[in-house]
């Protein structure tokens, strides 16, 4: 089996361990870019046992690295998960900074409002925004929502999933709105405040 480099088959040493077992029963060889390991022969068999704990301690180097510098932009006030889509109620200033979209925050609002005070379901917020024509953030700057997978427009229109994606992320959840629940976005400011 032609495998680019050895972390690409496993970074889980418990995993290539059952990985070699299933290479080792069917005769396959494993090929690298600078190698080729017969798992038959013990000491090509150790060799990948020790490139597994490498690759094992490369993983959490990254890992290390990656955490470090989503914590930095965090503290600069910045969205710290790079190309994820930005929270419905925010957008990004021109340094790079989460801040409030006025025009969104007065809908997440009225969708915190219903929740709590009226005790509507996603289902009946979905119908109440679409009913009072609130923009979809597709809608706001009229993009068309189509499927990649059977080529199918959509209607910019408030669903059951927008309003419960936006109930469940804890990006709204501060101290002094609906649930007592310490957020791990202090950093940024609250659209419910």
């Amino acid at each position: 089996m032609l495998v680019v480099d050895h972390d690409r088959l496993s970074r889980s040493v418990k995993d290539l361990q059952i990985i070699k077992e299933l290479f080792k029963d069917q005769k396959i060889k494993l090929i690298f870019q600078n190698s080729t390991l017969d798992l038959e022969n013990e000491d090509d068999d150790f060799i990948s046992d020790i490139q597994g704990i490498f690759s094992k301690r490369e993983l959490r180097i990254i890992a290390k690295r990656s955490a470090r510098g989503k914590y930095q932009k965090a503290k600069q006030g910045k969205l710290p998960l790079e190309g994820n889509n930005i929270a419905y109620g925010y957008k990004l200033d021109n340094d790079g900074r989460l801040v409030i979209d006025k025009e969104e925050a007065k809908v997440v609002k009225h969708i915190f409002s219903w929740l709590a005070h009226e005790g509507l379901s996603c289902y009946k917020i979905a119908d109440r925004l679409n009913s009072a024509n609130f923009p979809t953030r597709f809608g706001k700057y009229n993009r068309i929502k189509r499927s990649k997978k059977y080529n199918k427009v959509y209607e910019n229109k408030w669903t059951r999933s927008s309003v419960k994606h936006i109930v469940s992320n804890d990006l709204y959840y501060k101290h002094e709105y609906i649930y007592a629940k310490d957020s791990k976005y202090s950093f940024i400011e609250p659209v419910c405040a």
